[in-house]
């Protein structure tokens, strides 16, 4: 019999072959045959409708037919059996990026990034968005890593000067802001500065003198956003740290204010007891409040807002000593965002699930196929050991199957 797919009379196909049949809808795809590679992507699906890489092409199919939120759906499918299908990763941020989801677009470029350091486009992607998002910083750092990796890119000389340009436009401007200062315009000095800082990254200093117009001008969040830029660039600035405290409970997160005012405490300086004063304050008044906040860092998660939910529990952590009781809680919490913020620690539990639905089914193939996957993913850890026996025994079990069939056939 020949391998291959065959049309039944209703237009549908049927899988005669898995390899085959994936390969013609690889073609199909790539020579524009769009409806063609649907309908046998779709066709492999209701023979193997846990294969990750069918969803994947499956999505890409709707891509470019337009359909993105079927695409969508695609690629989420092909991520929830394959926590580490890099491209499923890759093919969001570009969908999202396209209806200018530009948040979105860098969270999953972010975390394709942890994946495949050397794809170069993810570098220069990033750079577009967060330039779109008025983040220099961090379109400056991904730019940069997209030169490093294709110095000869035709992009490569435009990227360069835009920031040379830039940097001597933000130098100029920042001395005028700080003149304007010295002469008490605050206003004018703020806006220099705030469009000064868009299409370039200040240092600590500036940062935190932007921040502290904004706060004197009652733009808090903006304010925040600036102390938190200050903090990255230098962390042992008590002053900055009191500041965000200060700002964290004027906008209601009082469990922040208690990490800035904790954080702040745990360096040198005369504020030391000013600042046991202040948490121990807070700690009075807002203890019961802490089942809020681990409601809110769930939310935050639901919404696929994962950095967001993880800087809130890192925080709760860090205060973990102030709450013993819940000290589980928060760690299965801050556990469970950070396996969504990482592809191979989720791969591994799926693989593992995936393995022992597998076994327990009698599909010893597949449960081999899955155990090996986790092996070569996190070859250490102690789950490996327990596939590595799990492997053993089923090769055990196919051997006698196989030596009984031969013996009595």
């Amino acid at each position: 019999m020949i391998k291959g797919t065959y049309p039944e009379s209703n237009g549908t196909v049927v899988v005669t072959d898995f390899d085959n049949q994936f390969d013609e809808g690889l073609r199909a795809y790539q020579q524009g045959d769009y409806p063609a590679a649907q309908r046998l992507f779709e066709a492999l699906l209701t023979v193997r409708p846990y294969a990750s890489e069918v969803h994947l092409n499956l999505g890409n199919v709707h891509y470019k037919l337009n359909d993105l939120t079927q695409a969508e759906a695609c690629f989420r499918k092909a991520l929830e059996l394959d926590p580490v299908e890099g491209n499923a990763y890759l093919n969001l941020g570009n969908l999202c990026f396209k209806q200018e989801r530009f948040e979105e677009a860098v969270h999953y470029w972010e975390i394709f990034k942890t994946l495949d350091r050397t794809h170069a486009n993810t570098w220069l992607n990033l750079g577009l968005a967060y330039d779109r998002l008025g983040d220099p910083d961090k379109a400056l750092e991904s730019y940069s890593g997209f030169i490093a990796r294709s110095p000869d890119a035709p992009e490569t000389p435009r990227i360069i000067s835009r920031f040379d340009q830039a940097k001597k436009v933000f130098e100029h401007n920042i001395k005028i802001a700080d003149d304007l200062l010295k002469q008490g315009k605050e206003a004018q000095a703020r806006e220099i500065f705030g469009k000064a800082l868009k299409s370039y990254p200040g240092n600590a200093a500036i940062y935190k003198t932007y921040a502290s117009l904004l706060y004197r001008n009652g733009e808090w969040q903006a304010a925040l956003n600036h102390y938190r830029k200050a903090y990255e660039k230098k962390q042992d600035d008590v002053s900055v740290l009191i500041n965000l405290g200060v700002l964290y409970e004027k906008l209601n997160r009082p469990f922040s204010a208690l990490w800035a005012y904790q954080t702040a405490h745990a360096l040198p300086g005369p504020e030391q007891n000013q600042l046991a004063q202040r948490i121990g304050g807070l700690l009075r008044q807002h203890q019961s409040r802490l089942p809020d906040a681990l409601a809110k860092a769930q939310s935050l998660f639901r919404q696929g807002k994962w950095r967001q939910a993880e800087e809130l529990l890192q925080q709760l952590s860090a205060l973990s000593d102030y709450f013993p009781d819940k000290g589980a809680e928060l760690k299965a919490l801050l556990d469970t965002v950070q396996e969504a913020l990482n592809p191979a620690q989720k791969a591994a539990k799926t693989y593992l699930a995936r393995a022992q639905d597998a076994e327990a089914s009698g599909k010893f193939d597949h449960a081999l196929n899955f155990y090996n996957k986790l092996l070569a993913l996190q070859p250490h850890s102690p789950a490996a050991e327990s596939a590595k026996q799990n492997i053993a025994r089923i090769q055990a079990i196919m051997s006698a199957a196989i030596r009984s069939f031969l013996q009595n056939p």
